[in-house]
């Protein structure tokens, strides 16, 4: 993680102003990026659960997780916390300190696509399973 520290130096408001601006863009690189992390893994989750609660074969190892949490997580991280910032960011008003990073419509989106996604991947999950094995649960050995 990049840690920026900036000292205003002068009484100049065009300093102020693109501090204040730089700090919005932060702020929001870190909501993009804690939103992304959020419906990720959530996702994750939602597919192992509705899986075992479905008593299906676990869709994900834990070395898959390990692996998924790796590759993409960690390089899509990257690029969204070193995005440069909407053009529009001085246009909104101050935002209030005690305000969650996740809120509002952000939060509905996110619980909605990481519950379609989920569905869309378990659905994909039974079809690979009706596909390789022609059946969608073990019948128990006798």
């Amino acid at each position: 993680m990049f840690f920026f520290s900036f000292r205003v130096a002068d009484d100049n408001f065009v300093t102020i102003v693109s501090a204040v601006k730089l700090g919005r863009a932060i702020y929001g690189n870190i909501q993009k990026f804690v939103m992304y992390l959020t419906a990720v893994s959530a996702v994750e989750v939602l597919l192992v659960f509705v899986c075992v609660a479905a008593k299906l074969p676990l869709p994900l190892m834990p070395l898959a997780v390990l692996f998924i949490n790796l590759v993409n997580i960690g390089l899509s991280s990257v690029a969204l916390a070193l995005e440069q910032g909407e053009s529009v960011l001085m246009t909104f008003p101050p935002r209030d300190a005690s305000e969650p990073i996740i809120h509002g419509i952000h939060l509905a989106s996110l619980l909605v696509h990481a519950l379609a996604l989920a569905v869309v991947l378990v659905l994909n999950f039974l079809m690979g399973l009706w596909w390789f094995t022609g059946q969608l649960l073990r019948q128990p050995r006798r």
